[in-house]
């Protein structure tokens, strides 16, 4: 199974070189550095990990606006809206009322992938995952 001196990983790693219909696939620099886009320091300093966020918050505003196309004015007067909504919430957050809590799968499933990141052990495990 390995190849002249006996080293299995230098098969591995020349079956892994070896792409459909016999191409060879070669390695070549990142476009963009890691640092830029892995999660990896984003989860130990805990972060998201993902705009969802923000794709959340455009839907809310398209939802609010409701026309593909609104007018001005109209696009105005419901940014307004969500203005005065998000002045509430900080004014909420300013008087140590705490947000409302996302749901519990997510929050467990954050704290495993800190603590696979950080190389801690855990108790948790993906089975304990199951929102219940």
């Amino acid at each position: 199974m390995g190849n002249e001196d006996g080293d299995p990983r230098q098969w591995c790693r020349g079956l892994l070189r070896r792409a459909r219909g016999g191409q060879v696939r070669r390695r070549t620099a990142h476009v963009f550095p890691p640092e830029l886009w892995n999660c990896y320091v984003r989860t130990l300093a805990g972060l998201p990990r993902t705009t969802n966020t923000c794709v959340a918050w455009h839907r809310r505003l398209t939802s609010l606006v409701g026309k593909h196309h609104p007018s001005f004015f109209v696009f105005l007067g419901q940014l307004r809206k969500e203005v005065a909504e998000i002045d509430i919430h900080i004014t909420r957050a300013e008087g140590s009322t705490p947000p409302p809590s996302g749901r519990a799968v997510w929050s467990k499933l954050s704290s495993v992938f800190t603590a696979l990141s950080t190389g801690t052990t855990s108790t948790r495990t993906p089975t304990t995952l199951s929102p219940t």
